[in-house]
């Protein structure tokens, strides 16, 4: 059975989160966020990979 993919709600999810936070709170700068914050999530999304990858492995 081919599992399907969450890339695009994801994608959805993320960019609905930015416009409302931009609306909510006027001074959020997504960029400088990510310019300080992106080695935490390269760490995140490695993290989040190992694991499907070992829950993946388990299942079969």
């Amino acid at each position: 059975m081919k599992r399907e993919s969450i890339a695009g709600p994801l994608v959805l999810i993320a960019i609905g989160a930015f416009f409302l936070l931009k609306k909510w709170v006027p001074d959020f700068h997504l960029f400088e966020m990510v310019r300080e914050w992106w080695p935490a999530l390269l760490i995140v999304i490695g993290a989040i990979m190992l694991a499907q990858r070992l829950a993946g492995g388990r299942a079969r």
